[in-house]
């Protein structure tokens, strides 16, 4: 049995490295002799829907036939010239030539059935569509494939969403919330941009902006102690030589702050999502091709994708001009604090000012939170809960791989085991109540 979002028509795509055949690496060969630099990806496509999309012959060796209860359908093999690409990326992100051009060279490297299923030429408008993306090639994640989801307004006009990662295993508690949405903002150094600043003024009552003091990691223990559900980090970021992200703030003298340490100060909290953006004038950049590059955006990939679980992450993808920044944050922010609704207010906000910010999905269901009276309050949050319960799910599966590993009977091993899964249950019943929006196929 696997968990899935009810009432939604689900898409994940998932790309792997590819090898090129014969044929293929004989084209990519310049008169000189010289190979260009064209690296083939294969973008696998599981979904219960009818798409447009090549069926495989053989299936690629490895690779599940079935993925969070949806077939495999086939798949799409693309190629990439990374020549080019600190180019037109650097292009991009310094805004010299804007998004278009990096639109049109994200297209011309996609294949017609890909690009359909990216952008949401499909479905049926009266069913909800998730289209889950993401790569196994952590080099391919960076690039803005959110300019490819949204260009034409398919997504837009159906309320269909595009979301970064994996599907889950499981539902997530929702939150329960007494009045107004609480947003944390974390920027330590006064940072923030003026935009960005007039942006966080525009909710009205729809949402109640809690500035949090001190370092970032005294930020975060004090989102956490305050229970707030939203809290958003004006941070720069760094990659490291393992692809890991890495948060930093410019400026100050804490050390870089690595998913790990979130997943330490908010894991239990009530805080569901983390909105990042690039503090004014960054001075973290590096040079590609003779172009100013802020290194912020792409290393928010790699942060957001981290295998720890970390709460949903909204992150941009490149620059958003003044414009961009208050149209999008006070049409996110403003409609999540009256619908709950993390995807719904990611869609209303790209409907306004189309603007690569991706959205790093960590749940299954639509909803969120759950608006509930005083008295409806649990005496214990069920945001605690599920983090015990997930804690001893991978503590017992740990166990088991040691288990499997010795290949020897362990009667202490196999005890703990049993009476840790008789707490799970135990667990599982408490918090039933909270996890609404998933059924099991």
């Amino acid at each position: 049995m696997v968990a899935i979002a009810s009432g939604i028509d689900s898409v994940f795509v998932r790309v792997i490295s590819g090898t090129p055949t014969p044929s293929e690496r004989s084209s990519m060969a310049t008169s000189s002799g010289d190979e260009v630099r064209r690296t083939p990806y294969h973008a696998l496509v599981y979904s219960q829907l009818s798409l447009p999309v090549t069926p495989f012959v053989d299936p690629p060796s490895g690779q599940p036939t079935q993925w969070a209860g949806d077939p495999l359908l086939g798949g799409e093999t693309f190629f990439v010239h990374w020549g080019k690409y600190g180019e037109y990326l650097a292009s991009y992100l310094e805004g010299e030539k804007g998004a278009a051009m990096m639109e049109a060279r994200l297209f011309e490297a996609l294949p017609r059935n890909l690009s359909a299923i990216l952008s949401g030429e499909f479905g049926d408008e009266s069913v909800p569509t998730r289209t889950w993306f993401h790569s196994d090639a952590p080099e391919l994640s960076e690039l803005p494939w959110e300019l490819v989801a949204f260009a034409n307004g398919n997504r837009a006009r159906k309320g269909a969403s595009f979301v970064r990662g994996v599907p889950p295993d499981a539902g997530t508690p929702l939150v329960p919330v007494v009045g107004r949405l609480r947003l944390g903002i974390v920027d330590p150094k006064g940072r923030a941009s003026s935009a960005f600043k007039q942006a966080m003024t525009n909710f009205g009552d729809r949402l109640e902006v809690v500035p949090l003091s001190g370092g970032v990691r005294s930020a975060l223990r004090q989102a956490a102690d305050q229970g707030l559900e939203l809290v958003h980090m004006v941070a720069g970021a760094s990659v490291t030589s393992s692809y890991d992200g890495v948060i930093e703030i410019p400026g100050g003298d804490e050390p870089p702050l690595a998913a790990s340490e979130v997943v330490g100060l908010l894991r239990g909290s009530r805080v569901r999502l983390i909105g990042l953006t690039p503090p004014a004038e960054d001075p973290a950049t590096i040079s590609v091709g003779g172009y100013a590059m802020p290194v912020a955006y792409r290393a928010f990939t790699y942060f957001a994708t981290s295998p720890q679980p970390v709460p949903t992450i909204v992150a941009p993808l490149g620059p958003m001009d003044d414009g961009q920044v208050i149209d999008f944050w006070t049409f996110f922010y403003g409609n999540l604090g009256e619908t709950l609704e993390i995807e719904g207010a990611m869609a209303r906000a790209q409907s306004q000012r189309i603007a690569a910010v991706a959205l790093f999905l960590r749940q299954l269901q639509p909803a969120t939170f759950k608006r509930v009276s005083e008295i409806e309050q649990p005496e214990t949050d069920p945001s605690i809960v599920g983090a015990d319960l997930a804690s001893s799910r991978e503590l017992v599966q740990q166990f088991e791989n040691l288990k499997a590993s010795l290949g020897v009977k362990t009667p202490s091993l196999d005890k703990f085991v049993k009476g840790e899964r008789k707490r799970q249950s135990k667990l599982e019943a408490d918090v039933s109540e909270w996890i609404e929006g998933v059924e099991e196929r």
